[in-house]
């Protein structure tokens, strides 16, 4: 029987399925009736609690949406995982989690109309931004075990890109990846070594699309006297004028200026504005300086120089806004590139992940510090992670009272100090060569969990503990 693989790009605005085909040997992309992926967007009813609508529906009817007073809208959801945000409606109040296994479903639903006897749990590779912490990845995996699908591995957006993309990376060596979507700016700098790419370095800031539509919002806010600040304003009427910003901001990626016209904004005011791309690329400098503040950051903790950079590749909606693209370009030249398959190319390279070999390794070797200082690696940098658990024997060597496992990481060849993880108390019997048993392994969602069990004593006592900030690489081997 052949198997179907999975790569998701859960976005901030859209959020894409890819799926490859053993059968076929081909990849299937899972989108709205226009071939774009779904849009990120749920319509709650505010009397029943339930799902009005949900994705690319939701997105083209936002802005009558908001305007009924009837419905919630909710978007970019993904920034708010871990938020204490929620939606109250009579009957029911949705959390953030809750939000994204809606926008999960929309794509389990389409799989499985297409392919009608796949019941069973999904498995899908999930691209998540470079910064996503523990308990970001952990809501993400309840989210979608809450929608059908099983996350068997995360990688980073920037990586998933630069593997999903139409480009023939054959005879390049250093890139750069500039992913700069709705929520997020990912900046990842990687090698190709021996046929594998190589994270070298990763970088990125919390400002997207949606800062931009904020900020254009509050220029036509202000340029009407309403007579209240912009955050006073109903916040019915704030999403009407946010939702026409992100349409309009589009519409400056082509023309030189838009009017924009809102009715009944505030207290039956209809608020006006004309701007010209020159006035918006104003309004938004300062955001841009900062995002190749970011990029140069990441070049240089890459040990890198732009000018060593083969291919510098654009991802990301907010990445085709003109202003952004003529400074990339003033800095890699003939070098910068666009990815032709952009809304895709995240989500592609999850599953391609999913289907060739490849996985993360650890940066460092990963072990314990003995009674003698000496480090014992369990997992070492140079192996792919499998996240089975690696068991580890130990035997105390003097009649102590209580066991100290301390986990420490190191970087492999180097003769220097091994950095402390954290540790891990239990108590002891008190005989020498007493046995401790400690379980390492590394979780789908990156985080290092270890147990420590001493068999011996009357209720077998286990301690356990979860360990984040981990330093991953990422290696894949390169198609022929």
């Amino acid at each position: 029987m052949s198997k179907r693989l999975f790569g998701i790009d859960f976005g901030t605005t859209t959020t894409a399925f890819c799926c490859f085909d053993e059968d076929t040997e081909s990849y299937i992309m899972f989108g709205n009736d226009a071939g774009h992926p779904y849009h990120s967007v749920i319509a709650l009813d505010k009397v029943t609690g339930k799902v009005a609508f949900k994705g690319t529906e939701a997105w083209m009817k936002k802005a009558d949406l908001v305007s009924t007073g009837g419905l919630t809208v909710v978007s970019s959801v993904k920034q708010k995982l871990v938020s204490d945000e929620v939606w109250e409606t009579n009957n029911r109040i949705w959390t953030p989690e809750m939000v994204a296994t809606e926008i999960f479903r929309i794509g389990v639903d389409a799989i499985r109309t297409k392919w009608p006897e796949s019941k069973a749990l999904i498995e899908a590779v999930v691209a998540v931004p470079v910064d996503f912490n523990y308990e970001e990845r952990k809501a993400i995996s309840r989210a979608a075990a809450n929608a059908g699908i099983y996350v068997t591995q995360f990688v980073s957006e920037p990586t998933a890109a630069l593997i999903g993309c139409d480009e023939d990376l054959r005879e390049i060596r250093n890139f750069l990846v500039f992913d700069w979507g709705g929520g997020t700016l990912d900046v990842s700098v990687l090698k190709k070594v021996g046929g594998k790419f190589k994270e070298l370095a990763k970088g990125t800031k919390r400002d997207g699309g949606d800062r931009i539509d904020e900020e254009f919002a509050r220029w036509v806010h202000n340029s009407c006297d309403t007579g209240i600040p912009f955050d006073m304003v109903e916040p019915r009427n704030k999403d009407r004028l946010l939702t026409r910003c992100e349409q309009e901001k589009r519409n400056l990626s082509v023309e030189k200026d838009i009017k924009i016209a809102l009715p009944s904004y505030h207290k039956g005011l209809t608020v006006r504005g004309t701007i010209t791309r020159a006035e918006f690329e104003a309004m938004i400098k300062e955001l841009i300086d900062s995002l190749i503040d970011v990029m140069f950051d990441t070049l240089a903790k890459s040990g890198l120089s732009a000018e060593q950079i083969d291919l510098a590749l654009m991802v990301g909606g907010s990445s085709q806004i003109p202003m952004v693209k003529r400074e990339i370009e003033n800095i890699f030249g003939s070098r910068c590139s666009y990815a032709q398959n952009a809304e895709w190319c995240i989500a592609k390279g999850a599953a391609k992940l999913a289907a060739q070999p490849g996985s993360y390794t650890l940066a460092s070797d990963v072990g314990i510090i003995l009674s003698d200082g000496f480090f014992f690696p369990v997992f070492r940098n140079s192996e792919p992670l499998n996240h089975r658990p690696v068991v580890v024997t130990l035997g105390l060597v003097e009649d102590a009272k209580e066991a100290r496992l301390i986990i420490a990481e190191k970087s492999s060849g180097h003769n220097g100090n091994a950095s402390l993880i954290g540790a891990i108390t239990l108590p002891a019997s008190g005989f020498n060569f007493e046995p401790i048993e400690a379980i390492f392994e590394v979780e789908t969602d990156l985080a290092l969990r270890v147990s420590a069990v001493n068999a011996l004593t009357e209720s077998r006592r286990t301690e356990s503990r979860t360990f984040t900030g981990l330093k991953f690489e990422y290696l894949l081997h390169e198609e022929d």
